[in-house]
């Protein structure tokens, strides 16, 4: 996964166990920080990482819980099995 950032402000992509959408409030069980005009990246390799209910992703100003970001800044790039 790998996730781009080109704006001038820091945002977090997470990762949510959810079957529907994430929501305002929701809190990841994975997230990386996306510097200002940077980017992050994680490889969780052939284990994975396990979802019980299904993939959500979010973009959010905030880490530990979601807040959505209102730019449209940042891209990600997820490959996935199931």
């Amino acid at each position: 996964m790998r996730a781009v950032n080109s704006g001038a402000t820091a945002y977090f992509l997470q990762i949510h166990d959810k079957a529907t959408a994430p929501t305002a409030g929701g809190v990841p069980i994975w997230e990386v920080r996306l510097p200002a005009n940077g980017d992050g990246a994680e490889d969780f390799g052939l284990a994975g990482l396990y979802f019980a209910n299904g993939l959500g992703l979010a973009i959010s100003t905030t880490a530990g819980t979601l807040t959505f970001a209102a730019a449209t800044d940042a891209v990600a790039y997820v490959t996935y099995a199931s």
